[in-house]
């Protein structure tokens, strides 16, 4: 009897390959978030970040638990939890040290294979509580992630709305100051027929 196989099942696998992408991923985006408060550079950065991040590093584990599946599947139940977690957390540590770009990568690769070993090794013996709690909380980091890109959006959205209600009265002081600018503003400033401010 292959007892192999229940100990490695695919969703499970893939659920925890979900979780640790998303959960990874709000770390990377704190992350990011303190070298922008110490860094007098600028740096730009899409508003979609903090929710994008996570979504990113979810499909990149949530690929690498589909090879581990596979592969599991081809060699008959001989890959166990131990490889999925050292995986996840390869790809993780990795995707999070990649933000400093002064060390080597080669060093990095190193530093993230050493800790996701100790990682898979620490969850390894735990895996039964470690998936139960992946389950509880799963919806919540979901939620999470969901909200963080909704509200981005909801704040572009009315600072939109904020900056186009004030440009009725921005172009007013313009044609105020120089009506003969353009006959276009001319004729809208006389056909709002509002006194210039003095």
């Amino acid at each position: 009897m292959n007892h192999e196989k229940p100990r490695l099942p695919p969703l499970d696998v893939l659920m925890v390959g979900l979780w640790s992408g998303l959960v990874f991923g709000l770390i990377e985006v704190g992350i990011v978030r303190l070298q922008l408060l110490g860094s007098k550079k600028f740096t730009f950065m899409s508003p979609d970040f903090p929710w994008m991040t996570p979504v990113a590093d979810a499909i990149l584990l949530l690929a690498g638990g589909v090879v581990v599946v596979i592969l599991a599947g081809l060699l008959r139940g001989r890959i166990g939890w131990r490889v999925a977690l050292w995986t996840y957390g390869f790809l993780a540590v990795i995707s999070i040290l990649y933000r400093f770009p002064s060390v080597d990568r080669r060093a990095w690769a190193l530093l993230a294979a050493g800790v996701a070993m100790q990682l898979s090794r620490w969850i390894a013996p735990r895996v039964p509580s470690f998936v139960g709690m992946v389950r509880r909380t799963l919806p919540w980091v979901v939620a999470l992630v969901v909200a963080i890109g909704l509200g981005r959006h909801a704040l572009m959205a009315w600072q939109e709305r904020r900056g186009l209600a004030a440009l009725p009265e921005a172009e007013h002081e313009m044609c105020c100051v120089a009506p003969s600018a353009s006959s276009r503003r001319s004729s809208s400033c006389s056909a709002r027929r509002s006194p210039c401010r003095n």
